[in-house]
């Protein structure tokens, strides 16, 4: 596993981090660019489900296209921070007008924090929805409770997530701690 942790997760930016770990790491001792990849996907989708998770039922979120932009060399702890440039209501008012959306995640990779913090990398997520059932039925059950449930536990200091490749793909255990 690669030990992704989340450190803030709201409608608006998804935090996730990527601890210094060995395994991990490549030929000169920073994170592997595909840890790193892993991480800033990873975290596009974290906001894409704060935005879209209560409405499975009437969405499909999709990833179309992700770039990567490596700036500098990345010696560290790697944080991942995520925006979502477009509203969610711009995007699901594209929805209702039967037009299929195409929207940005832009991701900025960094190390350090405060005056020691250097940007490492940018990523773009090109996501897309798929309606799977009238849009009328997601107006009402916009930022339902449920989503406000489950972020909140994402970032419980009770709980933290560790992705695991499955055979399937990308999945989620709970890990304590």
């Amino acid at each position: 596993t690669l030990g992704l942790t989340f450190e803030e997760l709201t409608y608006d930016r998804a935090v996730m981090a990527l601890a210094s770990t060995p395994p991990y790491h490549n030929h000169i001792g920073g994170p592997h660019a595909g840890a790193m990849f892993t991480l800033a996907e990873s975290a596009s989708g974290a906001l894409i489900f704060a935005n879209f998770g209560d409405i499975p039922e009437v969405v499909t979120p999709l990833a179309v296209e992700a770039t990567i932009r490596y700036l500098k060399v990345a010696m560290g702890t790697v944080t991942a921070t995520a925006t979502m440039p477009t509203s969610r209501d711009e995007i699901m008012a594209t929805l209702s007008e039967g037009r299929r959306p195409e929207f940005t995640i832009e991701v900025e990779l960094s190390t350090g924090l405060g005056d020691e913090r250097v940007v490492t990398g940018v990523m773009s997520v090109l996501w897309t929805l798929t309606a799977l059932a009238p849009i009328a039925m997601a107006s009402a059950r916009l930022r339902s409770p449920k989503t406000s449930r489950i972020r909140s536990m994402l970032l419980s200091s009770e709980s933290r997530f560790r992705f695991v490749q499955a055979d399937s793909g990308i999945s989620s255990r709970r890990n304590s701690g």
